[in-house]
């Protein structure tokens, strides 16, 4: 019996030794299953924050780039604009100065013109008073008569 005794205890161990790496795969794969389903779960919730975080650069880069973008924009368009500026002011502050002595060499002629009119003026504003008219009026009242008594005549 001894024979059969180790033949059984070799028997147990191989079925023992069977059972265990039948076991040992069947928690393998179970272990490997729960490893794909964790993995593919790790995947999605890396993959969440990924985009999330890569929304997040976007959104903050797209600001810090408008803000940037937009500041240095107004400080050049400042800088042009002020350079376009002085520039015109410069190219034109000979003929501004020319166009204003001109301007004012045509009011001091207007106003001696408008002074020696005024003089010659003077001389013919007696003419217009009241002994002139009188004048006036006789003088024709008697160009009547005469005119008159000549047509009578004739």
């Amino acid at each position: 019996m001894p024979k059969d005794h180790s033949s059984f205890q070799d028997l147990e161990k191989q079925l023992a030794k069977d059972a265990l790496e039948k076991t040992l795969k069947d928690l393998h794969g179970e272990i490997t299953k729960d490893i794909e389903k964790n993995k593919a779960t790790f995947s999605k919730e890396i993959q969440k924050t990924l985009n999330a975080f890569k929304e997040d650069l976007e959104d903050t880069i797209s600001k810090e780039l408008d803000q940037r973008i937009s500041a240095h924009l107004k400080m050049n368009f400042l800088d042009i604009s002020t350079k376009v500026t002085s520039n015109f002011y410069e190219a034109s502050s000979p003929f501004l100065e020319q166009a204003e002595e001109d301007l004012t060499r045509l009011h001091r002629q207007g106003e001696e013109t408008l002074r020696s009119w005024k003089a010659m003026m003077l001389q013919y504003t007696n003419l217009w008073t009241k002994p002139f008219i009188l004048t006036f009026l006789a003088s024709a009242f008697a160009g009547m008569v005469i005119f008159f008594v000549c047509t009578y005549l004739l």
